[in-house]
């Protein structure tokens, strides 16, 4: 089933071999190619009758990005970057551990971007202005060009 997740939590093991790790690059047995593998947390959240948002349960997916886009996601997660976007196919694997039956989700040759960040309200100066009073400051990319754009001239007015 193809997915895309958007904005979701990278999760960091607090134990074994890659604690405090948000991702590993590892390399395929087969064709000697480096991958980088990392997990997201996805929880649906829903109003409930009284309005209130309440959780539901939380899915660890195994995400694993191959290629060039590898090493590019690799120093994104270790150098802080704790949300990203990604698609791909999804697969749910059940499995029987000496705990009894496991399930785990899996989403192979991953596309993996960074979330576009939410533009944050200011009170003054550019962008959205919320109702204010005072009208947003002017920049460089808000007014055309003074005195126009002489098409058949020989340089540009900036």
């Amino acid at each position: 089933m193809r997915v895309e997740l958007e904005n979701v939590k990278v999760a960091v093991p607090k134990s074994g071999p890659n604690a405090g790790q948000p991702v590993v690059m590892k390399t395929a047995k087969s064709s000697g190619n480096q991958y980088a593998e990392f997990t997201v947390m996805e929880s649906s959240s829903r109003k409930d009758q009284a309005g209130q948002w309440e959780n539901g349960p939380t899915i660890f997916i195994r995400c694993r990005v191959h290629g060039y886009a590898a090493q590019d996601v690799y120093a994104a997660l270790m150098g802080g970057v704790d949300r990203v976007d990604v698609k791909g196919d999804l697969e749910h694997f059940l499995w029987q551990s000496q705990q009894g039956p496991k399930d785990t989700w899996d989403i192979g040759f991953a596309r993996v971007s960074l979330p576009v960040p939410r533009t944050q309200q200011q009170s003054q100066g550019g962008g959205w202005s919320g109702g204010g009073s005072q009208p947003a400051q002017q920049g460089a990319w808000d007014s055309a060009p003074q005195g126009g754009f002489d098409v058949q001239g020989s340089e540009p007015p900036f």
